[in-house]
């Protein structure tokens, strides 16, 4: 058996995939707070100055590829090391730039 079953809601039965969605988005909004937004307090000024842009450089995100332990398991991004480590080369220029 497949999918969600059968859901009941106060004031309505759930059978086809539409009404089952609008159930479950009932409940999963139902415990979320619903603020007055416009009478937000004002933020005051940052008493921290502003920090410059990050730069990456291709030097530093080769040496970090190039320098991975290939015996390490994946990361979130399921790449192994050591296909990051042996491409580190062709990566370089492409991963610096996403970074930036």
């Amino acid at each position: 058996m497949h999918g969600v079953s059968t859901l009941v809601s106060e004031d309505r039965v759930g059978l086809d995939p539409r009404t089952k969605a609008d159930v479950l988005n009932c409940q999963f909004s139902s415990v979320f707070t619903k603020e007055d937004v416009n009478h937000l307090p004002q933020k005051n000024p940052s008493p921290y100055p502003v920090m410059s842009p990050a730069v990456v450089h291709n030097a530093g995100v080769y040496k970090l590829l190039s320098q991975l332990n290939q015996h390490k398991a994946c990361g979130p991004d399921n790449n192994p090391p050591v296909f990051l480590k042996s491409c580190a080369l062709e990566l370089t220029n492409m991963l610096s730039f996403i970074i930036q």
